[in-house]
């Protein structure tokens, strides 16, 4: 380097700089070819038939104009240079609707992997910051007009179901011992609330797969999940009977489809209660 003359120093330090700026701006530049125009990306939104759209991203193309509306409202996301929001959000349900890898998907799209790995990021921030005005416990107030049925008469106090549902996921092999559950599945066990009208009212993701529902749900109720006094919550075996959470009577059937399967009606009333 000491033998280097001005002029070589100088056509170094212009080439370093050079290539200091393309390394910043390569998450803003096409790194594959026609950034914006991507084929894929102009079959998926202007091409595609709606069976083919959403099984690409297991969204109706009306539920996902929606969405990338409302993730535009308050500047949650905006365009990039190149890369619009619809983009933007096809690139994130890709890889969360398909389980593929960052690099496959900037193959795909034609993006740079850090492209790629940038607005994922910012798609799931802006979509975690929907939780609170879509997944919210509200005041519960009057009946659920179901539940003004002398039919539902036992249940006028009830608000809603809770349940756990597995979500896989992957997982570096060394990590996974934990989060592999009962049927084998390397899964992610998630608390799901929801009330008569099958909106969510509280959601707990991040346990292992392996951990209890009990478990889960204690943890539950030191992370925000409240039960009005005098309300309840109904709940399959696999939780604890409690203070505001009615589970089915143990040893009894309470699955539809065993009392299809048996083509019985309920015997007694606690099959009754169960089904």
């Amino acid at each position: 380097m000491n033998n280097l003359s001005v002029a070589q120093r100088a056509l170094l330090a212009i080439f370093t700089i050079l290539l200091l700026i393309e390394i910043s701006e390569e998450d803003l530049l096409a790194y594959y070819s026609n950034g914006g125009q991507a084929t894929f990306v102009r079959f998926l939104l202007h091409e595609a038939r709606p069976e083919l759209f959403r099984e690409a991203t297991a969204l109706d193309r009306s539920t996902f104009d929606a969405l990338v509306k409302e993730l535009m409202t308050k500047g949650r996301l905006v365009d990039g240079r190149s890369v619009t929001v619809e983009e933007q959000l096809l690139i994130f349900l890709d890889i969360v609707v398909h389980n593929n890898s960052m690099r496959e998907v900037a193959l795909k799209f034609r993006r740079g992997l850090f492209t790629v790995q940038r607005y994922f990021h910012k798609v799931l921030e802006a979509i975690v910051g929907l939780y609170p005005k879509y997944v919210n416990q509200t005041p519960y107030g009057e009946l659920h007009e179901r539940l003004q049925d002398p039919k539902y008469n036992a249940f006028k106090r009830c608000v809603g179901a809770l349940d756990g549902v597995f979500i896989p996921m992957t997982l570096p092999t060394e990590k996974q011992p934990p989060y592999r559950n009962r049927k084998g599945i390397i899964a992610q066990n998630v608390l799901a609330v929801v009330n008569f009208d099958m909106e969510f009212l509280y959601v707990l993701a991040g346990w292992e797969g392996s951990a209890h529902d009990s478990r889960v749900i204690s943890d539950a109720f030191t992370k925000g999940l409240l039960i009005p006094d005098g309300r309840y919550y109904l709940a399959d075996a696999g939780y604890a009977l409690q203070k505001g959470v009615i589970t089915p009577f143990r040893g009894v059937r309470y699955h539809l489809k065993e009392q299809a399967t048996c083509s019985l009606k309920p015997a007694n009333p606690k099959e009754l209660f169960n089904l």
